[in-house]
């Protein structure tokens, strides 16, 4: 999470960041409860040295904080989707 911890019974937004440095990649999870969120982190929590980011997905939470298990779709365009991946 990038303040906090993951809301009960709600939603987070998790982006994929690069830290062009060192080549490294991670996840990043943002409180999504409130309302849509945008396609890049915005939120002034993203580790340092890291400075691309992409939504990946907003996953449901239960009323323990714990995500939901879910399908994201992986999409290279708009009009064609490949098979869904497994999140937990």
């Amino acid at each position: 999470m990038d303040s906090g911890t993951a809301p009960a019974s709600g939603y987070v937004a998790l982006y994929a960041i690069y830290n062009p440095t060192t080549g490294a990649t991670a996840l990043l999870a943002k409180n999504a409860t409130a309302g849509l969120q945008a396609e890049v982190y915005a939120g002034g929590n993203m580790p340092a040295g890291y400075t691309a980011s992409a939504l990946i997905g907003v996953i449901p939470t239960n009323a323990g904080s714990q995500y939901v298990v879910c399908w994201i779709a992986v999409c290279r365009s708009a009009k064609s989707c490949s098979e869904p991946s497994r999140v937990r």
